[in-house]
């Protein structure tokens, strides 16, 4: 799969949030959106992991992949996702 530049938004509003502005941002997303990838600082990634996984220990560089069960972003939650994968870089 192709990502093409005009698919590619960088958000100011994503630095320093917190895991529920994060939640709150990726649950705006337009519902034409299929995929999404969120690339966040520490703690809101962490924090963020934690509230959707239940993932504690939250590496700096760490990837983690959930897979949502739901019909429109606006529906994004703890309760509709699942952990999928999660990589944590080698020390």
């Amino acid at each position: 799969m192709a990502i093409l530049a005009s698919t590619v938004s960088a958000l100011s509003t994503f630095y320093q949030a917190s895991a529920d502005k994060i939640l709150s941002l990726i649950q705006k997303t337009h519902p034409s959106i299929q995929r999404l990838l969120v690339v966040v600082h520490n703690p809101g990634a962490a924090n963020l992991a934690l509230l959707l996984g239940n993932i504690e220990n939250y590496a700096p560089g760490t990837l983690t992949v959930f897979k949502a069960d739901c019909q429109s972003w606006a529906e994004f939650s703890p309760d509709s996702v699942k952990l999928e994968k999660i990589f944590v870089p080698k020390a």
